[in-house]
């Protein structure tokens, strides 16, 4: 009986040793666990924080490149803006130019289209209608002038508005108005002829 009790005295000790040993192991276990979670965590943070630190960098990099994008664009609209007002101030330039030839042209024409005893008084541009006012020593003088005027390469549908038949130094004179068109593709026609099919003016 005393045997058996004492082999009961002595199992406790050693269980309950056993158990703190096991408990210890536990609280081990679950400290690294919870380090391990801990470095885990850690490492996931920097990494994602790495990418934003990356994306930062590279968005910092679009954006200035955006911008010289940008201000490029901004210069080659500067550009196209002088380039058309400069378009624009030739095609005026070029345009007085060719209403200067077609004023000589027609001035020119008009008058190897005078038959004698006709004189122009006055003459009206507006756009391609023209008006012209003269004298001439009879109907028949304008009648053959408005003639002329039908053959020509510069002028078209000559149209007699208004004559009146009044004394003039001692003889009576014919007071004429006549309004005409005037024929833009002449003045083209002029130097396409006066050009080889290079651009280049023929010799003459």
């Amino acid at each position: 009986m005393s045997k058996a009790t004492q082999i009961q005295i002595n199992l406790l000790p050693w269980r309950e040793e056993l158990r703190k040993k096991r408990d210890v192991a536990l609280l081990r276990g679950g400290i690294a666990a919870l380090l391990l979670t801990g470095l885990a965590i850690f490492g996931v943070y920097q990494y994602i924080n790495g990418l934003q630190e990356n994306q930062n960098r590279r968005n910092a990099y679009l954006q200035t490149e955006i911008s010289k994008l940008e201000k490029q664009l901004k210069e080659i609209n500067e550009l196209k803006r002088k380039r058309d007002n400069l378009i624009a101030r030739m095609e005026v330039i070029q345009r007085l130019q060719n209403d200067r030839a077609e004023i000589v042209h027609m001035f020119d024409d008009l008058v190897q289209k005078l038959p004698p005893g006709v004189y122009l008084t006055e003459f009206e541009r507006k756009g391609p209608k023209l008006k012209v006012e003269g004298v001439a020593q009879s109907n028949s003088r304008v009648s053959s002038f408005m003639q002329s005027l039908d053959s020509s390469s510069w002028f078209e549908n000559p149209e007699l508005n208004v004559i009146n038949v009044t004394p003039a130094d001692g003889r009576r004179v014919s007071r004429f108005t006549l309004n005409l068109a005037h024929k833009a593709q002449a003045l083209d026609e002029q130097e396409d002829e006066g050009e080889d099919g290079n651009g280049r003016v023929s010799p003459k």
